[in-house]
C-alpha cells in the first residue's frame, strides 16, 4: 500500500513531495496559517484551502486504516479471513466500500438465512446458484433435507440466496449506483402531522425532485421537516431499475425453467424490499445530507468571512445605541480603543416619546466624548432612532450596524469578564459600537452561528460547523494580523500558535507591565516558548515599536533578509517599510542574490517579504464607507413595485442574497435576479456588507416578503 502522503496526493491531485512536507510540518506542531504564509518553499506554495484538505484527508485515511485493521483483526480471530478477502479489504478506498465487503462477515443476530441454513437448506441454495438451468423439480428432491416439505425448502432457499445476493459487494455497488443516478427525493405530509407543524413546510407537502440535483437548502429544509414531525421523506430510484440489476445477477446463461423464474422473482423481491432498499436508502440519505451540509457550511463560511473582513471604522470614538421602544434606547460612549466612557438610557420612541429629554442627553454625550460616528442597532426601533438622531447631530455620520448575536454576547462569560458591573442591556450597545470600530475584533467573541449569516447552520453537524468556523476565523484573524497592545483575549486566542491560556497570559503581562515596546517582547510572556513564538510572531503587530518591521507581517525570522535588502538600496531597514521607490528598485533586482537554501529563503519568500514591506502595516480590509437608505422608506408599507433602492447585503444563501433596504425586513434577491447573466453562486456577485442597488419587484405584505432584482434588464 502506498504511503499516506502518496494516497493523499493521488486523492487531491497534489504533488506527493509537497504533501509529505506538509504532513511533516503539521506533525511538528505547525499551524495552517503559518505553513501557508511562511513555508511556501517546503510545500510548493499550497494555499490554506489545500493545506486544510491535506489535513482532513490525512485524518480520514488514518481513521479508515484504523477501521481496516480492526476488521482484519476480528476476521482473523473468527477464522473468516482468506487471501482474497484480505486483498479486497486492503484495496478498499472508502469507508462505505470497506463496510460493504465486511457486511456478510459482521457478527450479528440470527437472521432468516441463518435459520434456513440451520434447517439444512444450505445445499439446495448452493445447488440453485451453481446450476442455474436445472428446474427446481429436479433440484429439490436431490438436495432438500429429510423431513422438510417442498414449500419450507423453497422458503429457506429464497432466504439464503436473497441474503447472499444482497450481501454481494458487486451487487450492492450496482444497486447503489441506481440510487445515486436515479433516486428521487419525495416529501409529503407525515401521517398524524398537526396543522401547526405542517404550516412551516407547506411548500414541501407534495415535493419531488431528482436527488442528484437537489439544492442543499431544500434538502436541509425537508430533513428538518422530518425531525419536526411534519414531513415524510423517501429517496429511492424507480423500482424496475433496481430490480433489473438483481435479475441480471441471477440470470442463467441458458434457458431458465419456468418453476425457477418464480423463485428468482421472489429472491429479487426479498433482496430489494427487505434487505437492500432500506439500508441503501439510509446510506443515500446520509450521503445527501452530508453533501447538503457541506454546501451549507461553505455558504456559512463565506458569509462569516465577509462579515469578519468588513472594513473597520477604525480607532475613532463612537456613540452606540441599542434601540428599543418600551425599554428605551441604551446609549454608550466608546473611545477609540473601544473602552466604555459613559452609558445612559433615553426614551425618544413611543410609548414614552421623550424626545426633548433624550435629545438633551445625546447632545451632552456628543459634546463630552466627541464621537466621529453614531452606531445604531438594526433591530426594532432602529430606523426610528436613526431619524431622531439626524435632527440632533447633523454633522455626525449615523451607521446602521447588525445587532445579530449582541444579546448572546451580553450574557456571555466574555462580556461578564469585560464588564462585571455593567447591566446586560448596556453590554449589547457596547458590542454594537465595537462592531463598527472593528468587526473582526468584536465578532470573534460571539458564537458565529448567531451572527445572522448562512442558511440552516443550526441543522449542520456540530463538529463540521465548528471546524468550518474555526478555520474561517483563523484565516481572517491571521490574514489581517493582531495588534498585540490592544487585542482582547478572544482575538489573541485566534492567532496561529496561541490559545486561550497564552492569550490570557499576554493580556495579564500587558496589564502588569504596560504596552509591549517591541514585537519580540512577547517572548518574555510566560508560556511563549520558541516553537509558539515562531508560529505566532508573523501575525502579531506592534505599532508602538520604533522598528517599523514590527508593524508588518514580515516574520522576525526574515529580518536579516530585510537588513540585506535595505543595505542594497541604501536605506535603513525601518525606512524600507512602505517606501515605494526603494521597493521598486528592490523588485527590479535579481532575486537570486537573496536566495538562501539553508535558511529556507526562496523566491516565494522574497516576493512575500517585499509585498509586506510595500503594504507598510496598513490594514488590508479597505476603507470604511457608510451605506445610506432612501428617505421616507421606513416600513414594508412604504414600498412599491418598481422602486429602485440602495441597500446592504445582510446574508447570502445558495438561493440568493438578503438585502436591508431600511424597512426592518430584508428583501430577497433570488439568484436568478442577481445579474443579466446566469449565476450559479451568489458569492461571485455580492458579499455580505456590500452596498447594492436593487429594484422592488414584488411586495407580499401578508407574508412579509419583499422580492428584489439587481438585473438591469426587465425581469421576464
Amino acid at each position: 500500500m502506498n504511503t499516506i502522503a502518496e494516497r493523499i496526493a493521488a486523492s487531491l491531485g497534489l504533488d506527493a513531495a509537497a504533501v509529505a512536507a506538509t504532513l511533516a510540518l503539521f506533525d511538528d506542531g505547525a499551524t495552517v496559517p503559518f505553513v501557508a504564509r511562511y513555508r511556501k518553499e517546503r510545500t510548493g506554495g499550497l494555499d490554506e484551502e489545500q493545506l486544510r484538505a491535506v489535513r482532513s484527508e490525512s485524518t480520514r485515511l488514518m481513521e479508515l486504516d484504523s477501521r481496516r485493521e480492526s476488521i482484519l483483526a476480528g476476521m482473523r480471530e473468527r477464522g473468516q479471513l482468506t487471501a482474497a478477502l484480505e486483498a479486497a479489504i486492503a484495496a478498499a478506498e472508502t469507508r462505505s466500500a470497506l463496510e460493504d465487503i465486511y457486511s456478510p462477515y459482521r457478527p450479528r443476530r440470527t437472521t432468516r438465512a441463518d435459520r434456513a441454513r440451520d434447517a439444512g437448506c444450505g445445499p439446495v441454495a448452493e445447488a440453485f446458484l451453481r446450476d442455474r438451468t436445472t428446474p427446481l423439480a429436479t433440484l429439490l428432491p436431490e438436495h432438500c433435507p429429510d423431513g422438510l416439505d417442498r414449500t419450507a425448502c423453497v422458503d429457506g432457499l429464497v432466504d439464503i440466496v436473497a441474503a447472499e445476493t444482497a450481501a454481494d459487494p458487486a451487487v450492492r455497488a450496482a444497486v447503489y449506483g441506481t440510487f445515486q443516478r436515479q433516486a428521487a427525493l419525495r416529501s409529503e405530509r407525515a401521517r398524524g402531522a398537526s396543522e401547526e407543524a405542517v404550516a412551516t413546510y407547506r411548500d414541501y407537502l407534495d415535493w419531488k425532485e431528482p436527488v442528484r440535483g437537489a439544492k442543499s437548502h431544500r434538502v436541509l429544509a425537508v430533513l428538518r421537516g422530518v425531525r419536526d414531525g411534519a414531513l415524510r421523506v423517501t429517496m429511492r430510484p424507480p423500482q424496475p431499475a433496481a430490480l433489473r440489476v438483481l435479475q441480471q445477477h441471477l440470470a442463467a446463461d441458458g434457458p431458465t425453467a419456468a418453476d425457477r423464474r418464480e423463485v428468482e422473482d421472489r429472491i429479487v423481491g426479498e433482496s430489494w424490499d427487505r434487505l437492500l432498499a432500506p439500508t441503501l436508502e439510509k446510506r443515500l440519505a446520509k450521503e445527501v445530507r452530508e453533501r447538503a451540509e457541506a454546501a451549507a457550511t461553505e455558504v456559512f463560511a463565506a458569509g462569516l468571512r465577509d462579515i469578519l473582513l468588513a472594513p473597520p471604522f477604525g480607532t475613532r470614538p463612537v456613540l452606540a445605541i441599542d434601540p428599543g421602544f418600551r425599554s428605551g434606547c441604551k446609549v454608550v460612549a466608546l473611545d477609540g480603543t473601544g473602552r466604555l466612557r459613559a452609558h445612559r438610557t433615553v426614551r425618544p420612541l413611543p410609548p414614552h416619546g421623550d424626545r426633548r429629554g433624550a435629545g438633551t442627553v445625546i447632545r451632552d454625550m456628543v459634546t463630552a466624548h466627541g464621537p466621529e460616528a453614531i452606531a445604531v442597532g438594526n433591530g426594532t426601533g432602529g430606523r426610528e432612532t436613526e431619524e431622531f438622531l439626524r435632527e440632533l447631530a447633523p454633522g455626525v455620520p449615523i451607521v446602521r450596524v447588525s445587532e445579530a448575536g449582541a444579546s448572546v454576547y451580553s450574557a456571555s462569560p466574555a462580556a461578564r469578564q469585560e464588564f462585571p458591573d455593567l447591566a446586560v442591556e448596556y453590554r449589547g450597545a457596547v458590542s454594537i459600537g465595537r462592531r463598527l470600530q472593528d468587526p473582526l475584533a468584536e465578532l470573534v467573541k460571539i458564537d458565529p452561528a448567531s451572527v445572522g449569516v448562512g442558511q440552516y447552520q443550526h441543522d449542520i453537524d456540530a463538529g463540521r460547523l465548528e471546524r468550518a468556523v474555526n478555520d474561517t476565523v483563523e484565516t481572517c484573524v491571521n490574514t489581517v494580523g493582531v495588534e498585540v497592545n490592544t487585542a482582547s483575549e478572544a482575538l489573541l486566542a485566534r492567532v496561529a500558535g496561541l490559545d486561550a491560556r497564552t492569550a490570557r497570559a499576554i493580556v495579564a503581562h500587558r496589564d502588569r507591565h504596560g504596552p509591549f515596546a517591541r514585537r519580540d517582547a512577547v517572548r518574555t510572556v510566560e508560556g511563549i516558548g520558541p516553537r509558539r513564538w515562531q508560529q505566532c510572531a508573523g501575525f502579531l503587530r506592534c505599532h508602538a515599536s520604533p522598528d517599523r518591521r514590527d508593524h508588518t507581517g514580515v516574520h522576525p525570522e526574515r529580518y536579516g533578509l530585510v537588513d540585506r535588502m535595505a543595505e542594497a538600496v541604501g536605506v535603513s531597514p525601518g525606512d524600507l517599510v512602505g517606501n515605494g521607490p526603494a521597493l521598486d528598485t528592490l523588485t527590479a533586482m535579481d532575486p537570486a542574490q537573496w536566495l538562501d537554501q539553508e535558511a529556507g529563503v526562496g523566491v516565494p519568500t522574497i516576493h512575500d517579504v517585499i509585498a509586506e514591506l510595500r503594504r507598510g502595516g496598513v490594514d488590508t480590509r479597505g476603507a470604511f464607507s457608510a451605506p445610506e437608505f432612501a428617505e421616507g422608506i421606513r416600513t414594508i408599507d412604504d414600498l412599491r413595485e418598481g422602486m429602485v433602492l440602495d441597500g446592504t447585503v445582510t446574508n447570502i444563501t445558495a438561493f440568493g442574497a438578503f438585502v436591508d433596504v431600511g424597512v426592518h425586513r430584508d428583501g430577497l434577491v433570488h439568484v436568478s435576479a442577481m445579474a443579466d447573466r446566469y449565476v450559479s453562486d451568489p458569492h461571485t456577485v455580492v458579499r455580505v456588507g456590500q452596498t447594492v442597488r436593487a429594484t422592488v419587484t414584488e411586495v407580499d405584505r401578508d407574508r412579509g416578503r419583499i422580492s428584489l432584482s439587481m438585473r438591469t434588464a426587465a425581469p421576464e
